[in-house]
């Protein structure tokens, strides 16, 4: 009786990790396939549909442009795509706080009726600077938490974050724990957990 062993079936994001390197046609079609629809997810979640489609882009041609730096030994090829989407979202969050008024005159933020679905004026500025202040806090993490973090505000369960890094289930428990940990002492008493 001889035991025949099959190796386990490479992730698609390990060949197209590969595929990009090497400058192969249509691996960013193929990268892009996989992971947009994430990118698209993180973006929308911080910007009206204008801005996150722009930041899709700009990701994506990160993504072709750095290609040569992804290196598969450091990690798996949705964590750096991720890694990069975050990244540009932060820098363009930065990059909207940096910019002067264009109206520095009062402005009465209730004047305007937003659209069904669409929050006021006021609750949008309240939501930036929640999100900006979050977002600098989690900047303080290892960038490992940061991952886990992330993935789990996008809506990924444990099980799926651990499949995404390649790391036991247990490491993404234990990472959440330790990032959401150090989020709370470094945000003291202002509520942003939720």
């Amino acid at each position: 009786m001889t035991s025949e062993r099959t190796e386990p079936a490479e992730r698609p994001d390990a060949i197209l990790g590969r595929r990009l390197v090497r400058n192969e046609p249509d691996a960013l079609g193929g990268v892009y396939d996989l992971l947009s629809p994430t990118v698209w997810s993180m973006a929308r979640r911080a910007f009206p549909q204008a801005v996150a489609e722009d930041v899709v882009q700009d990701v994506f041609m990160q993504v072709w442009t750095r290609r040569h730096q992804f290196d598969e030994s450091r990690g798996s090829l949705a964590a750096w795509v991720l890694r990069i989407a975050r990244n540009r979202i932060t820098d363009t969050i930065r990059a909207a706080s940096a910019r002067p008024q264009l109206y520095p005159y009062e402005v009465d933020l209730d004047a305007r009726q937003p659209a069904d679905g669409e929050p006021a004026p006021w609750e949008h500025a309240w939501l930036t600077e929640r999100r900006q202040k979050l977002c600098q806090a989690i900047q303080g993490l290892n960038q490992t938490e940061q991952d886990v973090l992330w993935l789990a505000y996008f809506g990924y369960t444990q099980s799926e974050i651990s499949k995404r890094l390649d790391v036991p289930l247990g490491t993404v428990k234990t990472r959440t724990r330790a990032g959401l940990r150090k989020l709370r002492e470094r945000l003291g008493d202002q509520d942003l957990l939720g």
